[in-house]
């Protein structure tokens, strides 16, 4: 009795699984500014990126025009500098 409790079990879920497609394993989505569509993935293929993707950014600095610009932003924040005090330095420059 044990045994074709199994084989209805297992006749069940490889019907199941030839009508109907996979389900996914996950599911990424993106956020609503991106314009992305949800992405779903099964586990061997999550994590895998197309390589033209994984370029590296040619302007890493964006939305600054130059990264000298990105520099000063970014020593000003750790330095924990207010708008007058960058303003004052800015003037110097």
């Amino acid at each position: 009795r044990h045994e074709s409790t199994v084989s209805m079990a297992s006749s069940h879920s490889h019907r199941s699984a030839s009508s109907e497609p996979p389900v996914p394993d996950f599911k990424t989505e993106f956020h609503p500014r991106s314009h992305r569509p949800p992405l779903f993935q099964h586990q061997e293929d999550f994590g895998l990126r197309n390589a033209a993707e994984l370029a590296p950014n040619g302007s890493p600095w964006r939305p600054f025009v130059e990264e000298g610009d990105y520099l000063f932003a970014e020593i000003a924040l750790q330095a924990g500098l207010n708008s007058s005090q960058v303003n004052d330095l800015l003037g110097l420059i």
